[in-house]
């Protein structure tokens, strides 16, 4: 429980400090300087006046000075190793103008930011304590998020495993998850009297499948057995941290990367194969999570890892499931590795964009569908949701125009399906600033704000002025 998180001399007040940044924003310490832009919506989209509206970070992808303040490294970052294209320095530099991107999530309007925590930052070096120094940034940010009026929504892993966890075994070993908990409650004990939202992992589905299962990203292992211990020790770290931060007021849970998986072809090996995929990264997840079991035809491959209470602790422990959706997966027949990337397939003809992501609003609807008939309708937070497109940079603003049209297709599907009865709590931009972009490292623009790597500056998009007017008018 909470209770046990914070000191027991009662020095930490879950309210107090909170409420006074709320209360500064509110005085209006900074001013919103929002552009004036005409919506470009349909002005028939109703949503709820307590929807989030917000945008989308992740540490790693953002934050540059790797060696500052005594971070230790993650396995993302060794490029020497194949990784990527460049290595995530400098980033976006977030991590000496986060003044500046502050003033960014103002201008913009959103009501919630979703940042996470870079865990090498607090503990550097297995024998090492907590790194204060790397903390201590996260207090400052989480301060300057309230006081623009904005809520703080923290994910407390994105993929950047410190480098000693995984040299330990990483997600293949279940003592994994004692080590994740030990960090998550000292992140918890500092921000936790003004953080109300939280969550355990950022898209634990993909980081099993790539990182364990097909070996196409960090710690590139290639390995049936590893992809399913990986599956399951996440699950169990979500269920634990969510049953133990229940608290009145807070909403716990995880972010899961979701599209419909369909077959490259009707033929029955393309069908069969499309129904693997969804198998291991949809139901492997959302059954422990929402059913409280593993899929029939994964209930022997489970057992072994299976100890007393393991499915009850994951089973309804979360308030919510976030869902990271970019576009469908198409899968072929394929006679290697069953993981193996190799199965994945382009589908031709079809409106791309930069990153190869078939365009199609609809299979957001499809994903909103299946978690309202399939899995009891639970409260779903739209986590990430964004497309790279080349920019020109040249024009006083940066004209996105395909970025707008792929939000606002996705915004009116997302309408439509919460008007049907989806339990849709919110929606979040992927992302505010142009970042690096894991393997596809500085090639591949998401951002609302563009960046120029080698100076830091910073540039709003027409997309950034029109996602605000959306803002405004739905609290109108």
């Amino acid at each position: 429980m909470l209770s046990s998180l914070f000191s027991a001399d009662g020095t930490v007040s879950p309210s107090m400090r909170r409420r006074e940044l709320m209360k500064s924003a509110a005085a209006g310490l900074l001013v919103t300087t929002a552009s004036d832009a005409a919506p470009i919506l349909s002005t028939e989209l109703k949503f709820p006046t307590d929807f989030a509206w917000g945008v989308s970070t992740s540490a790693l992808q953002i934050e540059g000075s790797l060696a500052a303040d005594g971070r230790g490294p993650s396995i993302w970052d060794n490029v020497n190793g194949g990784v990527s294209r460049s290595p995530p320095e400098p980033a976006a530099s977030h991590y000496r103008l986060w003044h500046e991107d502050i003033r960014l999530l103002q201008m913009l309007g959103v009501s919630a930011y979703r940042y996470s925590i870079a865990w090498p930052r607090l503990f550097p070096k297995a024998s090492a304590p907590l790194n204060e120094a790397g903390l201590a940034f996260y207090d400052r940010l989480t301060d300057a998020v309230l006081s623009v009026g904005v809520e703080p929504w923290v994910c407390l892993h994105h993929w950047d495993l410190p480098e000693w966890v995984q040299q330990q075994g990483g997600w293949i070993r279940r003592d994994t998850v004692e080590r994740f908990l030990e960090y998550a409650r000292t992140v918890v004990r500092r921000l936790g009297d003004r953080v109300r939202h939280w969550i355990p992992l950022n898209e634990p589905n993909i980081v099993a499948y790539a990182g364990y299962g097909a070996g196409v990203w960090p710690p590139k292992l290639m390995n049936e057995e590893f992809f399913f211990d990986a599956v399951h020790h996440q699950n169990l770290a979500i269920g634990r941290l969510c049953r133990e931060l229940r608290q009145p007021g807070w909403q716990v849970g995880p972010v899961l990367a979701f599209g419909p998986i369909r077959p490259a072809s009707g033929d029955a090996r393309d069908v069969a194969a499309a129904e693997l995929q969804r198998l291991v990264l949809e139901d492997a997840f959302l059954g422990p999570i929402l059913l409280g079991h593993y899929p029939e035809a994964l209930k022997i491959r489970m057992a072994p890892l299976l100890a007393d209470g393991d499915l009850g602790t994951i089973h309804r422990a979360a308030d919510f499931i976030g869902i990271n959706y970019y576009g469908p997966m198409y899968r072929r027949a394929w006679p290697g590795a069953p993981f193996s990337n190799d199965g994945n397939v382009k589908l031709e003809g079809s409106p791309v964009t930069d990153g190869k992501i078939v365009i199609d609003p609809e299979g957001l609807g499809e994903i909103l569908r299946l978690l309202r008939d399939h899995y009891d309708n639970p409260p779903v937070v739209i986590t990430e949701n964004g497309a790279a497109f080349d920019e020109n940079v040249q024009d006083a603003q940066i004209q996105d125009q395909n970025r707008i049209a792929y939000l606002r297709a996705h915004l009116q599907v997302a309408n439509r399906e919460l008007s049907t009865g989806s339990n849709l709590r919110g929606y979040f931009v992927w992302t505010l600033l142009d970042d690096w972009e894991w393997t596809s490292g500085y090639d591949l623009k998401y951002g609302l704000v563009h960046v120029n790597f080698e100076t830091g500056d910073r540039r709003p998009k027409s997309s950034f002025d029109w996602y605000s007017s959306i803002i405004r008018s739905a609290r109108d």
